[in-house]
């Protein structure tokens, strides 16, 4: 159902506008997620498939399902990959500095709801070596980068700052 938030959009984004490609800080780096980030974006998605589950709301509300593949996850990748090139959505890794291990992922979608310019889900992994303050410091980098970075005026984060029962 997410692939349903960018069929109708032929670009998300003006041709003007320089779509960054990354954001370093010092405890993590957002960057384009690839096809090339399978290996560890599928450990952290099987890893952490409880609590990424429903973060999605009704658009993939059982996403990731327990027989979910890495050749699976690898054309989800290609997908997200895809969009970003084509500027309908924007879907990012969220890795340790060094990149050695995926932290979580942020995905910039247009909005269906004509009040807003996009609805921003996040990710972040719950096991006991990544500390709770992770997810508020990525919540509070995104909600800023968007403010400062992206031509958005106006952003929703369904199911975390705005209940599902209200979106819906």
């Amino acid at each position: 159902m997410l692939k349903d938030l960018t069929k109708n959009h032929k670009i998300f984004v003006a041709d003007t506008f320089n779509v960054p490609t990354e954001l370093r800080t010092p405890n993590f780096t957002i960057r384009v997620l690839r096809e090339t980030d399978t290996t560890k974006d599928y450990e952290a998605v099987i890893a952490n498939a409880d609590k990424i589950r429903g973060i999605f709301g009704p658009y993939e509300a059982d996403w990731p399902t327990s027989d979910l593949t890495p050749e699976q996850d690898k054309k989800d990748l290609a997908w997200h990959e895809s969009e970003f090139d084509r500027r309908t959505s924007f879907t990012y890794t969220v890795v340790t500095p060094d990149e050695t291990r995926c932290l979580g992922c942020v995905y910039i979608f247009p909005s269906p709801k004509p009040n807003f310019d996009a609805i921003i889900f996040l990710w972040t992994r719950s096991d006991s070596t990544i500390t709770k303050s992770i997810d508020s410091e990525l919540f509070n980098t995104v909600n800023n980068w968007l403010a400062q970075s992206w031509p958005f005026k106006k952003i929703a984060f369904p199911g975390r700052t705005i209940p599902w029962t209200n979106w819906i």
